[in-house]
């Protein structure tokens, strides 16, 4: 049976330490199975505000809102991505583009591809994911979605580059130029099919 990954999940799962990968895999499908839809929606308002303050130009007035509308369990979350957000557009200020979907196809296993925001900066269109998470963004696990982007970037964004944000950290992440590409996509190969295997090992919600 075919296994889909969303770009979240996927991201989340090369971000973690080997010895974790399986623990983590056993998280997300208990997520998946349980339907929980408060960690499944848990920054859809941050990233709607985010969206809307590059439409209107007022980064700080939108992401001020949605703080002030969260829940108080996301309440620090917002506020500390906020704040990287807004140190990030101080000086760099994007317009909005859309963005598509891609898929990623690797066996059995299936990577949906699927940016937060296209970003323009008079200069080069980006197609752009977001990580929004407490947890600082690992080179290997940003070049996971980096590189997954670039081959799909035909159907996200054509004629686009390929970005990943560290949101709290303000970090621009894209891809190293000379890298030789060949042995990282067959790491990528072996890390769906361990993601996969996983997923099929781990325990179903009652």
């Amino acid at each position: 049976m075919e296994q889909h990954i969303p770009t979240s999940l996927w991201i989340d799962y090369n971000n973690a330490p080997g010895p974790e990968k399986a623990q983590r895999v056993r998280r997300h499908r208990h997520m998946h199975e349980s339907r929980n839809v408060w960690a499944i929606r848990y920054n859809l308002e941050l990233l709607d505000a985010i969206q809307a303050g590059r439409r209107s130009g007022d980064d700080l007035s939108e992401l001020i809102a949605a703080i002030d509308n969260a829940h108080p369990k996301k309440r620090r979350s917002y506020e500390e991505n906020a704040e990287g957000w807004c140190s990030l557009t101080e000086d760099w200020k994007p317009a909005l583009t859309d963005v598509g979907i891609g898929e990623c196809v690797f066996d059995d296993v299936r990577v949906r591809v699927r940016p937060h925001l296209g970003l323009v900066d008079g200069k080069h269109s980006y197609a752009t994911y977001l990580w929004l998470k407490d947890e600082p963004l690992t080179e290997a696990a940003a070049c996971s979605v980096l590189r997954l982007m670039q081959l799909e970037m035909p159907a996200i964004l054509p004629g686009g580059r390929p970005l990943v944000i560290d949101v709290r950290r303000s970090r621009l992440m894209h891809l190293p130029r000379k890298r030789q590409w060949r042995d990282f996509d067959e790491w990528l190969a072996r890390e769906a099919a361990a993601y996969g295997e996983y997923w099929n090992a781990a325990p179903v919600a009652a």
